[in-house]
């Protein structure tokens, strides 16, 4: 078992891979929102489509949905919490947004462009180990 904590600003998703196809996903922000339970979805989807998402530098190409204040894109949606995270590209830089089955966003994840680096280099090291192992 791996458990990778992809930090920014004092808000961590964490992913615990159990096995390639067993990656569970968690969100933190240590007020209100511990350790909460976004989903599972496999390794290298999960690694994958972060990656894809957060390296996203416009939203051009990209189907948009509106929100209250400002535009996103999906990037994936998770089994069992059914939780989905949305990307958002403008000049303040990168949030990610992840939204709890029913609609409930959680607050935003903003990622400078060394934090988005950072969690590419993790994710692909957690990607590239479950790709080798199985």
């Amino acid at each position: 078992m791996d458990k990778v904590k992809l930090v920014s600003k004092g808000i961590v998703l964490t992913l615990v891979a159990e096995s390639n196809w067993l990656c569970h996903v968690y969100f933190s922000d240590y007020k209100r929102y511990k350790n909460h339970y976004l989903g599972v979805a496999s390794v290298d989807y999960v690694c994958s489509y972060l990656i894809s998402g957060i390296s996203k530098e416009s939203m051009i190409d990209e189907v948009i949905f509106k929100r209250e204040h400002f535009e996103v894109f999906w990037i994936m949606s998770l089994f069992v919490g059914h939780a989905s995270l949305y990307g958002n590209v403008s000049e303040w830089g990168f949030r990610l947004i992840c939204q709890e089955d029913g609609g409930h966003d959680l607050p935003t994840i903003e990622l400078d462009q060394q934090c988005i680096r950072d969690w590419v280099a993790q994710l692909s090291e957690l990607r590239l180990k479950y790709q080798s192992k199985y």
